[in-house]
Protein backbone atom coordinates (compact mmCIF):
# COMPACT_ATOMS: atom_id res chain seq x y z
CA UNK A 1 0.00 0.00 0.00
CA UNK A 2 1.28 3.44 -0.98
CA UNK A 3 -0.03 6.62 0.67
CA UNK A 4 0.65 10.05 -0.83
CA UNK A 5 -0.11 12.54 1.95
CA UNK A 6 -0.96 16.09 0.87
CA UNK A 7 -1.46 14.80 -2.67
CA UNK A 8 -2.98 18.06 -3.98
CA UNK A 9 -4.50 17.49 -7.42
CA UNK A 10 -3.92 13.73 -7.15
CA UNK A 11 -2.20 13.41 -10.52
CA UNK A 12 0.82 11.75 -8.92
CA UNK A 13 -1.50 9.07 -7.53
CA UNK A 14 -2.99 8.43 -10.96
CA UNK A 15 0.47 8.16 -12.54
CA UNK A 16 1.79 5.78 -9.89
CA UNK A 17 -1.36 3.64 -9.90
CA UNK A 18 -1.02 3.25 -13.67
CA UNK A 19 2.69 2.46 -13.37
CA UNK A 20 2.19 0.00 -10.49
CA UNK A 21 -1.11 -1.79 -11.21
CA UNK A 22 -0.64 -4.34 -8.42
CA UNK A 23 -0.26 -1.73 -5.68
CA UNK A 24 -3.08 0.06 -3.88
CA UNK A 25 -2.22 3.76 -4.20
CA UNK A 26 -4.01 6.19 -1.88
CA UNK A 27 -4.00 9.96 -2.21
CA UNK A 28 -4.95 11.92 0.92
CA UNK A 29 -5.53 15.65 1.17
CA UNK A 30 -7.63 17.93 3.34
CA UNK A 31 -8.96 19.61 0.18
CA UNK A 32 -11.39 17.15 -1.44
CA UNK A 33 -12.18 19.50 -4.33
CA UNK A 34 -8.55 19.51 -5.48
CA UNK A 35 -8.64 15.72 -5.93
CA UNK A 36 -12.00 15.58 -7.72
CA UNK A 37 -10.69 15.54 -11.30
CA UNK A 38 -8.16 12.77 -10.59
CA UNK A 39 -10.78 10.83 -8.65
CA UNK A 40 -13.24 10.99 -11.55
CA UNK A 41 -10.55 9.94 -13.99
CA UNK A 42 -9.68 6.89 -11.90
CA UNK A 43 -13.41 6.05 -11.61
CA UNK A 44 -13.78 5.35 -15.31
CA UNK A 45 -14.20 1.82 -16.55
CA UNK A 46 -10.86 0.10 -16.96
CA UNK A 47 -11.26 -0.10 -20.73
CA UNK A 48 -11.53 3.70 -20.71
CA UNK A 49 -8.43 4.20 -18.57
CA UNK A 50 -9.93 3.76 -15.11
CA UNK A 51 -7.73 2.71 -12.22
CA UNK A 52 -9.36 0.37 -9.68
CA UNK A 53 -6.19 0.46 -7.55
CA UNK A 54 -6.41 4.24 -6.93
CA UNK A 55 -8.22 5.63 -3.88
CA UNK A 56 -8.66 9.21 -2.68
CA UNK A 57 -9.32 10.24 0.92
CA UNK A 58 -10.29 13.71 2.12
CA UNK A 59 -8.48 13.75 5.43
CA UNK A 60 -5.71 15.63 7.21
CA UNK A 61 -2.38 14.42 8.57
CA UNK A 62 -3.65 15.02 12.10
CA UNK A 63 -6.19 12.19 11.66
CA UNK A 64 -3.53 9.59 10.91
CA UNK A 65 -2.95 6.75 11.33
CA UNK A 66 -6.56 5.64 11.98
CA UNK A 67 -7.38 2.45 10.05
CA UNK A 68 -4.08 2.75 8.18
CA UNK A 69 -2.02 1.98 11.30
CA UNK A 70 0.78 -0.43 10.43
CA UNK A 71 -0.47 -0.98 6.85
CA UNK A 72 1.49 1.47 4.67
CA UNK A 73 4.52 0.21 2.75
CA UNK A 74 5.49 3.63 1.37
CA UNK A 75 4.30 7.01 2.65
CA UNK A 76 5.24 9.98 0.47
CA UNK A 77 5.01 13.69 1.26
CA UNK A 78 5.97 15.67 -1.84
CA UNK A 79 6.54 19.44 -1.65
CA UNK A 80 4.03 20.06 1.14
CA UNK A 81 2.87 23.57 1.99
CA UNK A 82 1.30 25.36 4.92
CA UNK A 83 0.70 23.38 8.10
CA UNK A 84 1.90 20.10 6.59
CA UNK A 85 5.22 21.67 5.55
CA UNK A 86 5.66 23.14 9.03
CA UNK A 87 4.80 19.78 10.55
CA UNK A 88 7.49 17.88 8.66
CA UNK A 89 10.14 20.64 8.47
CA UNK A 90 10.12 22.10 11.99
CA UNK A 91 9.24 19.24 12.79
CA UNK A 92 6.18 18.42 14.94
CA UNK A 93 6.88 15.32 17.12
CA UNK A 94 3.17 14.45 17.26
CA UNK A 95 2.88 14.43 13.45
CA UNK A 96 6.07 12.41 13.00
CA UNK A 97 4.83 9.80 15.45
CA UNK A 98 1.58 9.52 13.52
CA UNK A 99 3.41 9.07 10.22
CA UNK A 100 5.65 6.44 11.77
CA UNK A 101 2.69 4.52 13.15
CA UNK A 102 1.06 4.32 9.72
CA UNK A 103 4.06 2.39 8.36
CA UNK A 104 4.53 -1.34 8.29
CA UNK A 105 7.62 -2.51 10.22
CA UNK A 106 9.67 -2.43 7.01
CA UNK A 107 7.81 0.58 5.58
CA UNK A 108 9.39 3.80 4.39
CA UNK A 109 8.65 7.50 4.64
CA UNK A 110 9.87 9.52 1.64
CA UNK A 111 9.89 13.32 1.65
CA UNK A 112 10.61 15.86 -1.05
CA UNK A 113 11.08 19.19 0.73
CA UNK A 114 12.02 22.67 -0.39
CA UNK A 115 12.24 25.83 1.75
CA UNK A 116 13.87 28.88 0.18
CA UNK A 117 14.48 32.46 1.45
CA UNK A 118 11.21 33.64 -0.11
CA UNK A 119 9.36 31.08 2.05
CA UNK A 120 10.50 32.46 5.40
CA UNK A 121 7.07 33.95 6.03
CA UNK A 122 6.12 30.40 7.03
CA UNK A 123 8.49 30.67 9.98
CA UNK A 124 10.91 28.06 8.60
CA UNK A 125 14.66 28.11 8.04
CA UNK A 126 16.05 27.54 4.57
CA UNK A 127 16.77 23.86 4.10
CA UNK A 128 20.50 23.29 3.68
CA UNK A 129 23.13 20.93 5.05
CA UNK A 130 23.08 22.03 8.73
CA UNK A 131 19.28 22.28 8.97
CA UNK A 132 18.94 18.86 7.33
CA UNK A 133 21.26 17.40 9.99
CA UNK A 134 19.07 18.88 12.74
CA UNK A 135 15.98 17.60 10.99
CA UNK A 136 17.31 14.03 10.88
CA UNK A 137 18.00 14.08 14.63
CA UNK A 138 14.41 15.18 15.30
CA UNK A 139 13.09 12.34 13.14
CA UNK A 140 15.21 9.80 15.04
CA UNK A 141 13.71 11.10 18.30
CA UNK A 142 10.27 10.34 16.84
CA UNK A 143 11.22 6.77 15.91
CA UNK A 144 12.26 7.31 12.28
CA UNK A 145 15.82 6.48 11.22
CA UNK A 146 17.27 8.24 8.19
CA UNK A 147 18.11 5.97 5.23
CA UNK A 148 19.03 8.66 2.74
CA UNK A 149 19.36 12.44 2.64
CA UNK A 150 20.49 14.25 -0.53
CA UNK A 151 19.56 16.94 -2.98
CA UNK A 152 16.75 15.90 -5.29
CA UNK A 153 17.37 15.23 -8.97
CA UNK A 154 15.23 15.41 -12.08
CA UNK A 155 14.91 11.62 -11.95
CA UNK A 156 13.37 11.91 -8.48
CA UNK A 157 10.78 14.37 -9.76
CA UNK A 158 9.92 12.05 -12.67
CA UNK A 159 9.63 9.03 -10.38
CA UNK A 160 7.40 10.81 -7.86
CA UNK A 161 5.23 12.18 -10.67
CA UNK A 162 4.58 15.54 -8.99
CA UNK A 163 3.04 18.11 -11.33
CA UNK A 164 3.69 20.78 -8.67
CA UNK A 165 7.42 19.95 -8.66
CA UNK A 166 7.50 20.36 -12.43
CA UNK A 167 5.73 23.72 -12.27
CA UNK A 168 8.23 24.94 -9.66
CA UNK A 169 11.15 23.79 -11.80
CA UNK A 170 12.60 21.37 -9.22
CA UNK A 171 15.54 20.88 -9.12
CA UNK A 172 16.90 23.26 -11.78
CA UNK A 173 15.05 26.44 -10.76
CA UNK A 174 14.25 25.49 -7.17
CA UNK A 175 16.46 23.16 -5.11
CA UNK A 176 14.82 20.47 -3.02
CA UNK A 177 15.90 17.70 -0.66
CA UNK A 178 14.98 14.03 -0.88
CA UNK A 179 14.78 12.37 2.54
CA UNK A 180 14.00 8.69 3.21
CA UNK A 181 13.24 7.29 6.65
CA UNK A 182 12.48 3.86 8.06
CA UNK A 183 10.63 3.02 11.25
CA UNK A 184 12.80 2.19 14.24
CA UNK A 185 11.89 -0.75 16.46
CA UNK A 186 11.50 1.45 19.52
CA UNK A 187 11.59 5.27 19.55
CA UNK A 188 13.96 7.03 21.93
CA UNK A 189 12.23 8.98 24.73
CA UNK A 190 10.78 12.20 23.37
CA UNK A 191 7.70 14.32 22.88
CA UNK A 192 6.20 11.88 20.38
CA UNK A 193 6.61 8.78 22.56
CA UNK A 194 3.10 8.86 24.04
CA UNK A 195 1.50 9.21 20.60
CA UNK A 196 3.69 6.35 19.34
CA UNK A 197 2.65 4.09 22.21
CA UNK A 198 -1.05 4.88 21.75
CA UNK A 199 -1.06 4.30 18.00
CA UNK A 200 0.98 1.08 18.26
CA UNK A 201 -1.71 -0.68 20.30
CA UNK A 202 -3.28 -3.69 18.65
CA UNK A 203 -6.47 -2.47 16.91
CA UNK A 204 -9.71 -4.08 18.01
CA UNK A 205 -11.48 -6.33 15.47
CA UNK A 206 -13.86 -4.44 13.22
CA UNK A 207 -16.78 -5.52 11.09
CA UNK A 208 -16.26 -5.65 7.31
CA UNK A 209 -16.75 -2.34 5.55
CA UNK A 210 -20.17 -2.25 3.88
CA UNK A 211 -20.60 0.33 1.15
CA UNK A 212 -23.68 -0.86 -0.72
CA UNK A 213 -25.71 2.20 -1.71
CA UNK A 214 -22.94 4.57 -0.62
CA UNK A 215 -20.57 4.52 -3.59
CA UNK A 216 -19.75 7.94 -4.93
CA UNK A 217 -17.34 9.63 -7.29
CA UNK A 218 -16.48 12.18 -4.62
CA UNK A 219 -13.41 11.63 -2.41
CA UNK A 220 -14.32 11.48 1.28
CA UNK A 221 -12.70 10.49 4.58
CA UNK A 222 -12.41 6.86 5.62
CA UNK A 223 -10.74 7.56 8.96
CA UNK A 224 -13.60 6.05 10.96
CA UNK A 225 -14.05 2.99 8.76
CA UNK A 226 -12.14 -0.31 8.97
CA UNK A 227 -9.73 -0.95 6.13
CA UNK A 228 -8.82 -4.48 5.08
CA UNK A 229 -5.22 -5.52 5.70
CA UNK A 230 -4.74 -6.76 2.14
CA UNK A 231 -6.00 -5.62 -1.22
CA UNK A 232 -7.75 -8.49 -3.05
CA UNK A 233 -6.74 -9.09 -6.65
CA UNK A 234 -10.25 -8.76 -8.06
CA UNK A 235 -11.96 -6.39 -10.44
CA UNK A 236 -14.80 -4.14 -9.44
CA UNK A 237 -18.32 -5.14 -10.34
CA UNK A 238 -20.65 -2.82 -12.26
CA UNK A 239 -21.46 -0.91 -9.06
CA UNK A 240 -17.85 0.11 -8.53
CA UNK A 241 -17.51 -2.19 -5.49
CA UNK A 242 -15.24 -5.13 -4.93
CA UNK A 243 -17.10 -8.47 -5.04
CA UNK A 244 -18.12 -9.55 -1.57
CA UNK A 245 -18.05 -6.09 -0.06
CA UNK A 246 -14.29 -5.49 -0.38
CA UNK A 247 -12.32 -2.80 1.41
CA UNK A 248 -13.85 0.08 -0.49
CA UNK A 249 -15.20 1.61 -3.65
CA UNK A 250 -13.09 2.96 -6.45
CA UNK A 251 -12.76 6.11 -4.46
CA UNK A 252 -14.31 6.54 -1.08
CA UNK A 253 -17.47 6.28 0.93
CA UNK A 254 -19.32 9.54 1.23
CA UNK A 255 -21.81 8.49 3.86
CA UNK A 256 -24.62 9.81 1.65
CA UNK A 257 -27.14 7.01 1.79
CA UNK A 258 -29.30 6.34 -1.23
CA UNK A 259 -26.83 7.77 -3.71
CA UNK A 260 -26.35 5.32 -6.60
CA UNK A 261 -23.10 6.10 -8.45
CA UNK A 262 -23.36 3.19 -10.86
CA UNK A 263 -23.20 3.94 -14.57
CA UNK A 264 -26.66 4.48 -16.11
CA UNK A 265 -26.43 1.24 -18.12
CA UNK A 266 -25.72 -0.74 -14.95
CA UNK A 267 -28.70 0.82 -13.18
CA UNK A 268 -31.00 -0.12 -16.07
CA UNK A 269 -29.73 -3.70 -16.05
CA UNK A 270 -30.36 -3.89 -12.33
CA UNK A 271 -33.96 -2.68 -12.69
CA UNK A 272 -34.66 -5.21 -15.43
CA UNK A 273 -33.43 -7.99 -13.12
Amino acid sequence: MILDLGTGDGRAVVRRARREPYALVIGADADAAAMREASLRAARQQRKGGLPNALFLATSAERLPGPLAGKVDLLTVVLPWGSLLRGVALPDPDLLARLSCALRPAGELELLLSVQPADRSLGLDVLDGPTIDELMLAYVAAGLGCREARRATGDDVDRLGSSWARRLGVPHLRPAWLLRFGRLEEPPPGEGASVWAEARREPSPAAPLALDGEATHDPAPLSDRPLADGYPAARYDDRGLLPGGGPGSRHAASGRRGHDARPAAARRRRRRQ
